[in-house]
């Protein structure tokens, strides 16, 4: 073959790698991202602390004067919430940067989990907060929803396993 073939032969041969990467990189986020989408996220945004309910799940299952108690509510707490889920954040970043640190320091790792545990611990208080002040908002029809959706990101948070049905009992004998 002259190379006057082989050339556009090429590029042709690439941009349909390139295409085809693109679209199963698109299809995988997609994936991802349902495979993970339980609603159980503290926004639209996706969270590091899969048991807050999501705004627009616990939405679709009030009542329309509920959902504008409950949009209020988010919309109050907001930034807050995302400051210290962003310190939460900072703080797995460092646990994850002491971990890959040579040479190994147990110590400098034990002083990282200690402050993620104080920055986890610092953004469900800010969470449970807002929870806290949605709940004193809704109605009692209100307030089971948004229990049956706490229970349900608990669940998930667990890895999505349910308790073990009880073994039947055995025939008496």
């Amino acid at each position: 073959m002259s190379d006057a073939l082989t050339r556009p032969f090429r590029l042709a041969l690439l941009a349909s790698l390139l295409l085809n990467a693109a679209l199963a990189g698109v299809l995988g986020a997609l994936w991802l991202r349902s495979a993970g989408d339980t609603g159980d996220v503290a926004s639209s945004e996706r969270s590091e602390d899969a048991r807050t309910p999501s705004p627009g799940r616990l939405g679709r299952e009030l009542a329309p004067e509920q959902r504008a108690l409950m949009r209020e509510t988010f919309a109050r707490h907001r930034a807050p919430m995302r400051e210290h889920a962003e310190a939460a954040r900072a703080a797995r970043r460092a646990v994850a940067a002491v971990l890959r640190s040579e040479p190994y320091d147990r110590d400098a790792l034990a002083a990282a989990f200690a402050e993620l545990r104080a920055r986890d611990g610092e953004a469900a208080a800010v969470t449970h907060a807002m929870l806290l002040d949605l709940a004193d908002r809704l109605d009692a029809e209100g307030r089971e929803r948004l229990a049956a959706r706490i229970e349900h990101a608990g669940r998930h948070h667990r890895g999505g396993r349910r308790p073990s049905p009880a073994p039947p009992h055995a025939p008496a004998e």
